[in-house]
């Protein structure tokens, strides 16, 4: 059974992560286009990166599966 990691962090360091994962190349251009434009494509991110990701207070609440 894998172990989940989970961690509460920013939205500006959540920003960081994603754009640290499009530059490694695991996302594509079209999940980084969506993201520069505002949208955040929850599904696609889970689907690709294994990531669940919820709201907590002012920031967000990261889960890598």
């Amino acid at each position: 059974m894998p172990l989940k990691k989970s961690r509460t962090l920013s939205f500006a360091q959540f920003g960081e992560m994603l754009q640290d994962e499009w530059e490694k190349g695991r996302i594509g251009d079209d999940i980084h286009q969506c993201i520069e434009s505002g949208f955040l494509p929850i599904k696609l991110l889970s689907e690709r990166l294994q990531w669940v990701i919820e709201r907590e207070g002012d920031g967000l609440r990261l889960t890598v599966e």
